[in-house]
């Protein structure tokens, strides 16, 4: 498997790295999946032996990033994997690592890279978007085989898929279906980098109408600064609002057992992002009876019913979103139709040991067709 795979395993940045990590150790259970996980650009480089897998972390190659993701990244990875000889080659996230491999491979898509890279910080966005679109399209036409997280890729990528697509959902760890409620009424928990495209201070201005009518409710902020620029906008913004000021927490970046203990108490999760395919945290947030709120956008409806496990809204009317805040708030018995039927949903749907089982198939029948 060749993925981002994050240095510890108890601390994870980045959707695709918390799939991988929930997904390696239960394709290692299964009993007929020997694996290799090579990590391009997280860690000390070196190979390591984790739950009945091995990891190989490469370091980040110098230069721009998104130009040795396809131009450099590729041949250092095809070196490691001369060495395991394997018979499947899983990539997952970036399209680009996958050109030139010369055993059967497949293609796991999470994202559109093209798009979350205009949202990010630093110089040539544009070009960096541009070199990213034709590359991925590249990849994702020539992958024989190629696992939709949602139906929202599906759907969006329909000319660039020729390959046979194989509909699996993300996994997370089972331990998040072992939580043990215990709501803190009015905690509202928001997880993820803090950047543009999760569009926070739309959260902020609209946790700011509600926080007068709910003298209990707190906004706790679990996730580091993706662009330095918009955290302190965020945190001045706080600062400068009395209704914010002492109301809004903080965390940084988590340990995951931190998150499932942040996860226990919260009245609601709200992720109003502008960007998103398939978040870890709806799920994480859906497995531990968490009402989750997000935007009408993107993946997120084919994730949340609306109504029946949490609320949509537009992520651009900060008013729609303290709307469905405020409904949330103040009604225990809906939060509890909420959390029921979210779990049963979760529990059917997102189990890492489940989702390994449907992986592990698509292994074999890549493997037979050579």
């Amino acid at each position: 498997m060749v993925t981002p795979f994050p240095a510890d395993s108890s601390r994870i940045v980045g959707g695709v790295a918390g799939v991988a990590r929930y997904l390696a150790p239960q394709l290692a259970a299964t009993g007929d999946v020997e694996l290799l996980v090579v990590a391009p650009g997280a860690g000390p480089p070196g190979l390591r032996e984790q739950q009945g897998f091995r990891v190989c972390h490469l370091a980040r190659p110098p230069g721009p990033g998104f130009l040795s993701y396809w131009a450099l990244e590729p041949r250092r990875i095809r070196r490691v994997l001369e060495d395991f000889r394997p018979q499947v080659v899983h990539v997952q996230g970036a399209g680009g690592w996958a050109l030139g491999c010369p055993y059967p491979w497949l293609l796991t898509i999470h994202g559109l890279g093209e798009r979350d890279v205009l949202y990010s910080d630093g110089p040539l966005r544009g070009l960096r978007s541009a070199v990213m679109a034709r590359v991925e399209a590249r990849a994702r036409r020539r992958a024989t085989d190629v696992i939709c997280i949602s139906p929202y890729i599906t759907e969006l990528l329909a000319d660039q898929l020729r390959g046979r697509v194989w509909d699996i959902e993300n996994p997370i760890d089972d331990r998040f279906f072992e939580i043990e409620r215990r709501e803190i009424p009015g905690r509202i928990l928001f997880v993820g980098r803090i950047g543009p495209r999760k569009n926070l201070l739309g959260l902020l201005e609209a946790f700011e109408q509600v926080a007068p009518r709910y003298p209990e409710a707190e906004l706790h902020v679990a996730g580091d600064a993706e662009t330095q620029a918009y955290d302190g906008a965020c945190r001045a913004r706080v600062e400068a609002s009395a209704a914010l000021k002492g109301r809004v927490h903080f965390l940084g970046s988590l340990p995951i057992e931190r998150v499932r203990e942040l996860l226990a108490g919260a009245s609601a999760l709200v992720l109003p992002s502008f960007q998103e395919t398939a978040p870890l945290v709806i799920e994480e947030a859906m497995a531990a009876g968490v009402p989750a709120l997000a935007s009408r956008a993107f993946g997120i409806p084919y994730m949340i019913e609306d109504g029946a496990t949490g609320f949509l809204f537009d992520p651009q009317r900060p008013d729609e979103i303290a709307e469905k805040l405020a409904r949330v708030l103040g009604d225990a018995p809906l939060r509890d139709r909420l959390s029921e039927r979210s779990r049963r949903i979760a529990d059917d749907r997102f189990r890492a040991s489940r989702v390994a089982q449907r992986t592990a198939e698509v292994y074999r029948e890549v493997a037979a067709r050579g």
